[in-house]
């Protein structure tokens, strides 16, 4: 009876140059094939024991998000397509597109084109169980310090890509955890981090785990998703100023969600979110202003808050839940007659949010 094959996931981090409109970054099959030999080739130098083992790559760039994705990364994909469930001998397997499709989605780049200037190709070792501890704290150990791709493996990705590519280097799937928590820690950004690395490392555990402003953040471990409460500015009873921090932490969190394809899900204990969670309307206090008109609330740092308008003699506030939620909103008032009126301040008093006067 086979065994299932252990694997061991890690990935060639490229940083390359500001890509050229014609850039590809996915190779056909006979392409990811010739740039597979190299890339073995600086691994095998680095690593000699990583010859015991077989070695598959996928001839795709994708953003770190992506590899770090408990959703769209490509391991089981390639194990799949790759063959490396069972049974294995020492070699290299290259996964290529044909004309440009890919034979699985999760083996594709989501976007067509990168937001940033870190790239990542991602390999997979498949071995036995009685050989893997060793090899993966030898990997653990000399990957990162001294797996750097050499002119052979960075050439060949720019012939085939057209990308310029400044510096290549291979390590593991935790070092690139590593790297992108410490470049997160360089924007000021790490303590977002966390429900990250709990959705990929322990997705079946609740989440402990503190945010900056006291964000409500609570792990399914049934629908594998966050579930957020979401706060308005009269619901919180604070200052515009502490909101400001609220509101900057729910959007930081929620874009690092969406940056590596982690489901999250808002809530609120007594208002409504419209049907396609794109916002969250709150009834206010009486006014007898123009209905026609609606009033963009904005603060300094998180810059858009909220829309105000009056709906039957009382105000109403709509929250957009995220960035596409805005032209979504904007354009529900239009369909809806009002006029949207171009404003950089925010109304309160009293810890309530208003309309001008």
């Amino acid at each position: 009876m086979n065994m299932p094959l252990h694997h061991i996931r890690l990935v060639a981090g490229i940083e390359i140059r500001p890509p050229v409109e014609s850039a590809r970054f996915m190779l056909e099959h006979d392409q990811a094939r010739r740039l597979s030999e190299p890339v073995a080739d600086d691994l095998a130098a680095c690593v000699p024991q990583a010859t015991q083992a077989h070695l598959c790559i996928v001839g795709s760039l994708f953003e770190p998000g992506q590899i770090l994705s408990p959703n769209r990364a490509p391991w089981n994909a390639m194990i799949e397509v790759g063959r490396l469930s069972q049974t294995f001998e020492p070699g290299v397997t290259a996964i290529g597109c044909h004309q440009g499709k890919a034979a699985r989605d999760e083996l594709a780049p989501f976007n067509r084109q990168p937001d940033g200037l870190f790239l990542c190709l991602p390999l997979l070792l498949g071995l036995d169980h009685s050989h893997a501890s060793e090899l993966e704290t030898e990997l653990e150990k000399t990957l990162f310090d001294q797996g750097g791709l050499k002119p052979p493996s960075l050439g060949t990705l720019h012939e085939l890509t057209g990308l310029e590519p400044v510096h290549g280097q291979l390590m593991t799937l935790i070092d690139l955890m590593a790297l992108t928590k410490m470049q997160l820690a360089a924007a000021g950004l790490d303590a977002f981090w966390a429900p990250v690395e709990h959705a990929l490392l322990q997705p079946e555990q609740p989440f402990n785990g503190g945010l900056p402003a006291e964000l409500n953040l609570q792990w399914s471990t049934d629908q594998q998703r966050f579930e957020i409460e979401f706060l308005t500015f009269d619901q919180m009873q604070s200052n515009a100023q502490d909101y400001a921090l609220w509101l900057r932490a729910f959007r930081q969190t929620t874009a690092l969600l969406d940056t590596h394809w982690i489901d999250w899900h808002c809530s609120n204990r007594t208002c409504p979110i419209e049907a396609q969670h794109r916002w969250l309307s709150e009834t206010g206090a009486a006014s007898q202003g123009d209905p026609s008109r609606v009033w963009i609330q904005q603060l300094d740092g998180p810059g858009l808050v909220a829309y105000t308008t009056i709906d039957q003699g009382r105000l109403r506030h709509f929250y957009p839940l995220t960035g596409k939620s805005v032209r979504a909103l904007q354009q529900h008032f239009l369909e809806q007659g009002k006029t949207l009126l171009r404003s950089n301040r925010f109304h309160e008093r009293n810890g309530r949010l208003m309309a001008p006067e």
